[in-house]
């Protein structure tokens, strides 16, 4: 693991793009990653934020109210699962409505986790996410160029348009 993030970091760095290590602190400081994302069952949030210091992303799972509103160390939020998911099936289903309910409690970034495909991901988007993490709607799909591509053109769409 590793080495792999050590690999896809020099290429994140090359185009300016955040690495988020997932559930992995010491990957993640190993690796010189931008930050990490941790569930409730990893280390604490408040122990992440100890070690990663405040220059660091820290992002924290969110799949109810109460956690939420236990989290005070994050950075962004990732709130899911908001559809059924084939990679994670026992995935607690929240749906759009959690992201809906914390939007205005909040100015940190939301991104919507779990189910995320080309059918709903505007549906995501509208309920209050500023972001989504895919994916099978990526990797699952025929060309994940063309799906990655399209996802893109989806969002930025749906940016334009709440900016006018």
């Amino acid at each position: 693991m590793y080495e792999n993030a050590r690999a896809i970091r020099e290429i994140t760095k090359a185009h300016g793009i955040p690495l988020i290590i997932n559930d992995r602190l010491d990957v993640a400081l190993a690796a010189d990653a931008d930050g990490v994302h941790v569930g409730r069952e990893d280390l604490p949030e408040k122990e992440v934020r100890r070690w990663i210091g405040g220059k660091r992303i820290l992002g924290v799972s969110v799949t109810c109210y109460e956690d939420f509103i236990a989290s005070t160390a994050a950075d962004y939020f990732g709130v899911g699962a908001l559809f059924p998911t084939s990679s994670k099936p026992d995935a607690a289903l929240c749906g759009t409505a959690l992201v809906k309910k914390i939007r205005p409690l909040t100015l940190k970034p939301i991104i919507g986790i779990g189910g995320i495909n080309l059918g709903n991901v505007r549906e995501a988007l509208a309920a209050g996410c500023n972001g989504v993490a895919v994916l099978s709607g990526i990797l699952g799909t025929g060309s994940v160029l063309e799906s990655a591509r399209r996802f893109s053109e989806c969002i930025r769409s749906m940016n334009r348009a709440e900016s006018h």
